[in-house]
């Protein structure tokens, strides 16, 4: 069996969250919600770099949800990234091009000299510039990504930057993406689409009067943008398999090391709300808490 934790209701669905944090997965509220689907499951990163995207369908698809769903599974999000093992902080907003005027939107976080963030876009399609090395100092999951990317060959101590493609339903269904099955069979033509779509060009290629005249579309591509598109591939990624049967044991694990930490936590909340705590008082709780059982 599988232990998950409520989250609370939102755009109409009861949502939980298995205690890995692998996954989140939500139930339809049939009185406030009229949409067609019943369930909704939004995979975390913690799931794809633990087990991997095809494991982690197999435990959600089979293990849990099994006959309860149909073949079928329409897909609302997908992002698409690439990690890239090179300086991409002296990117400015001003070096991006799109085909679109709705993906015109580019904000930009960072200083003078360093870019952290490029968004460019908004949704339904977006893309997402940033320095992955520094998102992982403020993520509780730096660990589990450092552990990734030495498995995949990555130097820690080099620049590291991620290149993510948000897309949503209705950019999806104008490439004729309607499915999950759709989404990873066409991932790869997906990312390299978004990369033609949004460009990162070369400023020298082009005149004062083009960039005053926002007619940048006739610069030519950056050829490290080139570089990254044409070496893009997902193959790996699927294949990278855990087997399901150590996942489900995973799941239900509960360890010395969580009860501790969760045992720490009510004894600072009854100390910050000046709640009566000592020797005697806790080993009569643990006494009825066993008798009870």
């Amino acid at each position: 069996e599988m232990s998950f934790q409520f989250l609370g209701k939102n755009e109409g669905f009861y949502w939980f969250r298995d205690h890995n944090e692998y996954f989140k997965i939500g139930f339809k509220d049939y009185l406030t919600n009229r949409g067609l689907h019943n369930i909704r499951v939004q995979i975390q990163g913690e799931g794809i770099y633990t087990l991997g995207m095809s494991s982690l369908l197999e435990l959600i698809n089979k293990s849990l949800l099994g006959d309860y769903i149909r073949d079928n599974k329409p897909i609302t999000r997908i992002d698409l990234n690439c990690f890239v093992q090179h300086d991409l902080s002296f990117v400015t907003k001003e070096m991006f091009v799109s085909r679109k005027r709705s993906y015109g939107q580019i904000s930009e976080i960072g200083t003078a000299k360093r870019t952290q963030t490029i968004y460019v876009g908004k949704p339904p399609f977006r893309l997402r510039l940033y320095d992955k090395k520094l998102e992982m100092q403020q993520s509780k999951k730096q660990s589990l990504m450092e552990e990734y990317f030495t498995d995949q060959g990555f130097d820690l101590n080099d620049e590291l930057f991620n290149i993510e493609f948000e897309m949503h339903r209705k950019h999806l269904r104008d490439h004729k993406i309607e499915t999950l099955e759709d989404a990873l069979a066409n991932a790869q033509s997906l990312f390299k689409t978004a990369m033609d779509e949004i460009r990162l060009i070369d400023i020298e290629t082009i005149n004062e009067k083009d960039i005053k005249n926002n007619t940048k579309n006739r610069a030519k591509t950056l050829p490290i943008w080139n570089e990254i598109k044409d070496a893009y591939s997902i193959e790996a990624f699927m294949q990278n398999i855990f087997p399901v049967e150590r996942a489900k044991r995973k799941l239900v694990l509960y360890d010395d090391a969580r009860f501790k930490e969760e045992f720490f936590q009510l004894i600072r909340k009854a100390y910050v709300h000046r709640v009566y705590m000592s020797t005697t008082l806790i080993e009569d709780y643990l006494q009825k808490a066993i008798e009870s059982l």
